[in-house]
This record gives structure tokens, sequence and C-alpha cells, in this order.
């Protein structure tokens, strides 16, 4: 598979909605994916014809939002250059059959309640469920509902996938942390983004 990454543009930047005295930027980043249709020979079967005349594939789009905090000062040429400082930088994306939590949103668990951190779960899942994005149905792995979300990163990071390993368990966790883990309709809401300014987790 080919995949073409753009680089990461900054849509706009508006005051932080959670958090007073700072700024948020939406960014945003195209994966463009190429994809081989037939394999015309394997490991035990050889082609016929030369491999030159099956060569068809197919492309697949992918844009991918995600919301960072940023100094109150901070507008949106400011942060295109900081962008244009992080040439490596990238959004990468989460996959699991969980509610997907980083370590600001466990902080933020950590002081509900009981029935505070279910609804707060809640409005993860529903923000994070991954749906078809024509025919409006939500997209299952295995019988379980797929959560989606896409975080900033300062350097290249690989995407992360746990749908084939978390189909596999047994538990009763609701929620994936993203630090300790071994797709559209498009969700333009972070509660709680990744630092733009630092490239640390706030």
């Amino acid at each position: 598979m080919k995949v073409i990454k753009s680089p990461i543009t900054v849509d706009k930047v508006q005051p932080h909605k959670y958090k007073p005295g700072f700024n948020q930027a939406q960014l945003r980043q195209t994966l463009e994916k190429e994809y081989q249709v037939l394999v015309p020979q394997t490991d035990m079967s050889a082609a016929l014809a030369p491999l030159s005349l099956y060569a068809s594939t197919q492309k697949h789009t992918e844009s991918r939002i995600t919301w960072v905090t940023v100094p109150l000062d901070w507008d949106k040429p400011k942060c295109e250059e900081r962008l244009g400082e992080l040439s490596e930088s990238c959004i990468y994306r989460v996959m699991d059959l969980k509610a997907i939590l980083d370590s600001a949103d466990t902080k933020v668990l950590d002081r509900l309640d009981p029935k505070q951190q279910e609804e707060f779960l809640q409005r993860k899942r529903d923000s994070q469920a991954l749906v078809n994005p024509e025919s409006g149905e939500m997209i299952q792995y295995g019988g379980k509902q797929v959560y989606r979300r896409c975080y900033f990163w300062d350097k290249k990071r690989a995407d992360v996938d746990n749908r084939y390993t978390r189909s596999k368990q047994k538990s009763d966790t609701e929620f994936s942390l993203v630090g300790k883990q071994v797709e559209f309709k498009e969700n333009e809401k972070s509660d709680l983004p990744i630092a733009l300014s630092n490239s640390l987790t706030i």
C-alpha cells in the first residue's frame, strides 16, 4: 500500500471552549492511500501473465481532524509558522473497540463519581463512534462498535489499531488508554486536545 500524506493545515483558531486564557486550533491532514486491488501471485501460486498486466489499484482519501491547545496570543499564521518548523509532525489515528482516553482524560475521570464517570465515557463514545457517511450506520468489527480518535504529534508516529487484539480480550474496562496500548464520519470536537506550542499533552 502506498500512502501520501499532505502537510498539516490550520482550519481555524478560536478561544478555547474549556480553558480560559488559551486558544484552540483545528488542524487537518489528508492521507491518500493506494491499494493493489488484485494480488495475482502468492507464496504458493504463480501468476500466469506478466505481473505488469495486473496493475490494478484503488485509491482512498482520508481526512484527519484534531484540536490542539495554543497560547492566547497565537493566531492562524503563528500556528502555521510553528507547523512549518515541525516538518515531521503528523495527525495519527487510534482505532479501538472501547472509548479512547488519553492521560488528560483519565485525570478528569479520576475526579468524578461513578455516575459522572459513565456520563463522561458516554460522551467520549458518542464523539468517537465510527459511522458510515453514506448509510449513517455504525461501523462494527466482530460485532462490536468501532471507535476512532485522531491526535497531533510533533514527530512521525504510527497509527494505532487495537480492533483485532481487543476483540480477543475479555475485559470489563470501558475505555482504552492511548499511552498504554500494546476509521467515516468526521468528528471535529475534542474536549482535551494536545498542546501545539510545546507538543506536550496538557
